[in-house]
């Protein structure tokens, strides 16, 4: 594998003082970004099962060794060209944001239909659940094709 200075030098620089290498670069970092966040996701999804799928312990670690090697080249790589924004320092005033100007009223139950499967009910439907449905659609209707009209 290669050093970090290898890595910085083809996808930021080693000289971060100058903005217009770290342009040039943008690409190619972003396109690192990209793929190890991709092998990530799909390792992610295997690494449980590699085993099964015919892997041999030996080939299993040394996936799991490279994966994390990459995430490491990833994250240093970030640091280097300062693509990396730490929001830890950002969280009590996002969540002070979303307390103050967000909110959600309490549910509404509009019908009961408690253990019914939509065949029942659809089969075995009486006035009160007609009624029920009518409702329903009414309400969701006039939201529903103004959100339709704005896509």
């Amino acid at each position: 594998m290669h050093s970090l200075h290898t890595h910085f030098a083809y996808f930021s620089t080693n000289n971060t003082s100058n903005p217009e290498i770290l342009k040039q670069n943008e690409q190619k970092r972003l396109t690192l970004y990209q793929y190890v966040a991709s092998l990530t996701r799909s390792y992610a999804l295997i690494a449980n099962d590699m085993h099964e799928a015919g892997y041999t312990m030996e080939e299993i670690a040394q996936i799991k060794q490279d994966v994390a090697y990459y995430e490491d080249v990833r994250h240093e790589v970030m640091h280097n060209a300062g693509d990396y924004i730490d929001l830890k320092s950002y969280e009590a005033d996002m969540r002070h944001l979303i307390d103050s100007y967000i909110g959600a009223k309490e549910s509404e139950t509009i019908s009961s239909f408690e253990d019914l499967t939509l065949i029942d009910l659809i089969v075995n439907k009486d006035e009160t659940q007609l009624k029920s449905f009518q409702r329903i659609y009414r309400r969701i209707r006039k939201p529903f094709l103004k959100q339709l009209k704005t896509t």
